[in-house]
């Protein structure tokens, strides 16, 4: 654990259900943003398997996020 106050330098897209027991829990975008310097977050309905239930929603995010690469 001797990095963990390290940020993380490259991109993060962080995705989560917007209905999931961590989304009622914690502000997710806030978490992230403590461990990452470039963020980006996207909530979906559902919960745990979001994924699974917008997969087209989903592999849209994981395109235009990965699209923007450098």
């Amino acid at each position: 654990m001797t990095d963990i106050d390290r940020l993380i330098d490259c991109p993060v897209l962080a995705i989560f259900g917007s209905e999931g027991r961590l989304a009622g829990l914690f502000d997710i975008a806030m978490e992230w943003q403590k461990r990452s310097r470039n963020l980006q977050v996207a909530s979906l309905p559902g919960a745990h398997f979001f994924v699974d239930q917008y997969p087209d929603r989903v592999a849209n995010l994981l395109g235009d996020f990965i699209g923007q690469a450098p």
